[in-house]
């Protein structure tokens, strides 16, 4: 079964809400889709009913799983409800009626209920900002030479997604339903993996512009073309890694963290945790030893959050930070951006779900080309106060 975030459910009420105006069916169906089993009883016409089907959203998971059908059990179902949503195993997404009970529009879900509205996005965590030790501090047996020399880094504050970007988060934004390069089958709560640094930082741009923000990144020093961008029309993200790309800092948008700011809130306040929010990783992390040696990505938030309530901050997928990669510098800094000029590659920050334990630290540093993707990267979205 899939599970569907609470940020979706709501963008899924509020979207039919603005469609189908005043209309009682729609309540009628959304209280429906919160009831659970009862769809299952309709689903499987008698058969035993699908208990785990609950809308809960008092639970840490703060989402519901829809009921798994075929086309043809999706058509069986009598009278289905205006909004109710499931998930067709053939098409691999999850579809809703947008029609009426006795005359059933099935669509796509992340297409139809975003179509013309504003997407949702990961909650952000608001962080105090403040000093702290950057680096593989004391403590730590298992440092790695680009950790050091550690140094004082002093943050302005600044928001950071309470979880990864996920599939569906990225899809309500493109429209597409399920990014074609997805390596596993498309489930709204999967942390969105296989993006290049380039198409990171123009989604960042894209959802900006959807939310009224001016956005973060151009393509000129003048800050007058939005990256991604060829005059007004999006096109495609770049795929040179010589590109220049100019973060507008001034700008209120949604954009990547920075590598200080990611540490910073990887750490969750703590100065001695090897992983983000405990020494054990396997109460924080996803990682080789936890997910049958590497087999894939897990749901987002099944494991215990920091202690500025981020979730993922170890394993699942490495995330990739503003930052051109480079060597530390020796003294403090404040708001750090990373070097200005040399190697065109990225940072990536973290482990993923086929790491070991040592590469999953909140230290531990990687490089990648802007252009290149993997199946275990992905990004969280940050915004300037």
């Amino acid at each position: 079964l899939d599970l569907y975030t609470e940020n979706q459910i709501i963008m899924v009420f509020t979207t039919i809400k603005k469609a189908m105006v005043r209309s009682t069916a729609l309540v009628a169906g959304f209280l429906a889709l919160a009831a659970g089993p009862a769809l299952s009883q309709n689903v499987i016409g008698g058969g035993t009913p699908d208990t785990s089907a609950v809308l809960d959203l008092q639970s840490t998971q703060k989402g519901f799983l829809p009921p798994r059908m075929s086309t043809a059990q999706r058509n069986a179902i009598a009278l289905p409800a205006t909004g109710l949503i499931v998930y067709n195993t053939e098409a691999q997404d999850l579809q809703i009626n947008l029609g009426t009970p006795s005359a059933p529009s099935w669509g796509r879900l992340a297409t139809s209920v975003t179509q013309g509205s504003v997407p949702a996005t990961t909650p952000l965590r608001t962080l105090p900002g403040g000093t702290f030790s950057m680096g593989c501090t004391s403590g730590d047996t298992q440092c790695q030479s680009d950790e050091s020399p550690v140094r004082q880094v002093t943050l302005s504050p600044f928001q950071i997604g309470e979880t990864e970007l996920t599939q569906g988060e990225w899809a309500s934004v493109y429209n597409d339903g399920v990014p074609s390069y997805a390596y596993n089958a498309f489930t709204a709560p999967a942390p969105l993996e296989n993006v290049t640094w380039f198409e990171a930082v123009v989604f960042c741009n894209r959802l900006s512009e959807l939310h009224g923000l001016t956005p973060c990144y151009y393509s000129d020093a003048g800050f007058t073309q939005v990256l991604g961008k060829s005059g007004s029309t999006w096109v495609s993200p770049p795929t040179s890694a010589s590109v220049r790309v100019y973060w507008n800092t001034a700008a209120k948008g949604y954009r990547l963290p920075t590598e200080a700011e990611w540490e910073y809130a990887a750490r969750g306040g703590s100065a001695t945790n090897l992983y983000s929010g405990s020494n054990t990783i396997t109460y924080v992390g996803w990682h080789n030893a936890n997910t049958n040696n590497g087999s894939g990505t897990q749901y987002v938030k099944r494991l215990f959050p920091n202690g500025y309530g981020l979730y993922d901050m170890t394993g699942n997928v490495a995330e990739w930070v503003w930052d051109l990669y480079g060597a530390y510098p020796n003294s403090a800094e404040t708001n750090p951006t990373g070097p200005a000029v040399g190697s065109t590659d990225r940072t990536i920050r973290e482990g993923n779900y086929a790491s070991s334990n040592v590469v999953c630290r909140v230290s531990n540093r990687a490089i990648l080309a802007p252009t290149a993707k993997s199946i275990n990267i992905g990004f969280r979205i940050a915004r300037s106060l």
